[in-house]
């Protein structure tokens, strides 16, 4: 295992087995995470929700050759009325939630993935740099996002997965392992060998204790974890909190309204404010700027 120096607390590595068909992501999320999470007032269940989002949205999107735009999104009638997470290009990362604001109380001390979003929707979306762009629904037969996902690999993807994700005070740290598809099918020998790694790796996975995940760098982790075995660890990935918004985003948005809507904010403080739910940021526009954002003004 080469032991590439982590330069960053928000940091991705790629990893293989060189005798078993296993390739892993892991991951670690601080900066990233505080930084998607510090513009709304969140209840820490959510924060603790989109952290685990976020990390596992990006190690599935590097494991994509291209470098897409990847969306995990609930949807459902829980306190939790929305929950997104995005990666972009495998390294610049966004989240936002919105809470049942009749009902805050709803959200309180440890609640799984199920109880927070309730009955609804999950899915993955990709989209490509050229466009085109597709879409996976999770089924939500468990409380566990996690179980969930790895359900959605297997049955949907034909990739036995297993995922773990763990958050402290200080951050949230993943890891991904992936059976790859057996380069000679037809031989149940190999597929028979194949699967007798996959268990064994798995297994030393499932038993670790979360806090050994959550406190350990990469090299340690795979080391402590897989002692025995020989793993090629690629160059860290660093990753960063970015937002997509920008003044241009913001009139497109107000294009939607008509000029009486845009008329009875204006009267309130002579001023449209629109602000960013991702990072907060705000955008103002005063009665002249917004002469060029509706065709035929506002008077």
């Amino acid at each position: 295992m080469n032991t590439e120096k982590q330069a960053t607390s928000d940091i991705l590595h790629k990893f293989h087995f060189l005798n078993a068909p296993v390739r892993g992501i892991w991951v670690r999320l601080a900066n990233v995470w505080r930084d998607a999470c510090r513009h709304s007032d969140y209840p820490q269940p959510v924060v603790e929700l989109l952290g685990q989002m976020m990390a596992v949205t990006t190690m599935v999107a590097n494991n994509l050759r291209e470098e897409p735009s990847l969306m995990l999104q609930a949807v459902g009638s829980g306190p939790v009325k929305l929950a997104f997470a995005e990666c972009k290009e495998h390294k610049f990362i966004r989240s936002i939630a919105r809470i049942d604001e009749d009902h805050p109380e709803r959200v309180y001390g440890k609640q799984t993935f199920k109880e927070l979003v309730g009955d609804g929707k999950l899915a993955l979306t990709v989209i490509l740099k050229n466009g085109s762009s597709y879409q996976g629904m999770v089924a939500m037969d468990s409380d566990s996002l996690l179980i969930n996902l790895e359900s959605y690999f297997e049955t949907s993807e034909q990739l036995a997965t297993r995922l773990k994700v763990v958050a402290n005070e200080d951050a949230v740290t993943g890891c991904l392992l992936q059976l790859l598809p057996s380069q000679t099918a037809n031989d149940e020998l190999d597929a028979a060998v194949d699967q007798t790694h996959w268990e064994r790796i798995t297994q030393r996975l499932n038993e670790s204790d979360d806090a050994y995940l959550a406190s350990q760098k990469t090299t340690q982790y795979l080391r402590g974890m897989y002692p025995r075995e020989e793993i090629y660890l690629d160059n860290p990935i660093e990753l960063s909190f970015r937002c997509s918004c920008s003044r241009e985003r913001s009139e497109g948005a107000l294009r939607t309204l008509s000029q009486a809507e845009l008329e009875e904010m204006l009267t309130i403080d002579n001023m449209v404010t629109v602000s960013c739910e991702f990072c907060g940021k705000t955008y103002e526009f005063d009665r002249m700027s917004l002469r060029g954002v509706i065709p035929d003004g506002v008077n």
